[in-house]
């Protein structure tokens, strides 16, 4: 497995892989449930293209299909890379190789946000000058972070009226953009009804699947 810093096109690679493959080879799997919409596949792009490679596309010896990294092939194409790094990896059977790939989709979203944790490593990224589009959080969520607004609920004692946290405001700007992102959940989901907070899970849910 090569492990050598090596270059694809005007993107560096640094992680290991076995083989630098033509994107025009790679083949999604067809069966992979997971969507990738325009912004996280342009978000994913712009972490390539400044960080270059961190993790390689996961191909298939048994149907040769991409089983990981889906969104990653996307934004490779986005940056019109010629090539890309690829791990192969084997499977005993076609269920095998399926259950991974609803399992790579699944899994990153059971993960939990420190909020505590997030809002100190965006200070520290801010005072570097760093640019904090490339950590996938939008504007309207790093605001009141980083103005130090935002302090979730305990989940063990329920609060008192007095002892809540203060609200996360918006402005117009960054109400109007949210409206429009629960209008297209809404409408992708076949949910008119569909809360905010719901709403809110999927948004987070793009950013995190598949990244």
């Amino acid at each position: 497995m090569n492990q050598e810093k090596v270059k694809t096109h005007e993107t560096e690679t640094h992680c290991a892989f076995d083989e630098l493959v033509l994107v025009e080879a790679l083949i999604p799997h067809p069966e992979n449930p997971n969507t990738h919409p325009a912004n996280q596949v342009a978000l994913l792009a712009k972490n390539i293209q400044v960080r270059g490679w961190r993790h390689p596309i996961i191909r298939s010896t048994l149907s040769g299909f991409i089983v990981a990294g889906h969104a990653r092939l996307e934004a490779a194409k986005a940056l019109d890379l010629e090539s890309v790094p690829v791990n192969h990896q084997s499977f005993t059977d076609e269920a095998d190789e399926l259950g991974f790939v609803l399992a790579d989709n699944k899994i990153a979203e059971l993960a939990e946000l420190d909020y505590e944790g997030v809002q100190s490593i965006l200070k520290r990224l801010e005072a570097e000058g760093s640019d904090l589009d490339l950590t996938g959080f939008l504007d309207f969520e790093r605001e009141p972070l980083l103005e130090g607004v935002f302090r979730p609920d305990d989940i063990g004692d329920l609060p008192g009226a007095d002892d809540r946290a203060d609200p996360i405001g918006l402005t117009i700007d960054q109400r109007t953009v949210f409206e429009q992102a629960a209008t297209k959940a809404r409408e992708e989901t076949e949910d008119p009804e569909m809360s905010e907070g719901r709403v809110v899970e999927l948004i987070a849910a793009d950013y995190l699947a598949g990244a």
